[in-house]
């Protein structure tokens, strides 16, 4: 159904576009955390809790597509796009 394709669309979009700040900012924080190691009393830690929280955006983004993409019916996708978006 295309009304479903394109309320998938939407959601996808907007929920990826919110997210992608985290994800460009643990990239950030990772090559400081790099670039920089003499400021950090343990470089290796911070490096890879910023590296963790990279891992985690990305599956949060995952676990939301898939639950965007499990609904059949319009109404669903955006109640649920509204709870995803209001948790993440």
């Amino acid at each position: 159904n295309s009304v479903v394709n394109y309320a998938r669309w939407i959601c996808a979009t907007i929920l990826h576009l919110s997210i992608s700040e985290g994800v460009v900012g643990s990239l950030e924080r990772m090559k400081y955390s790099l670039n920089h190691s003499y400021k950090f009393f343990a470089p290796v830690r911070a490096f890879f809790i910023t590296l963790f929280e990279f891992s985690i955006t990305l599956m949060v983004e995952v676990c939301n597509i898939a639950i965007i993409l499990a609904q059949t019916n319009p109404i669903n996708i955006v109640l649920n796009f509204i709870a995803i978006a209001i948790i993440a």
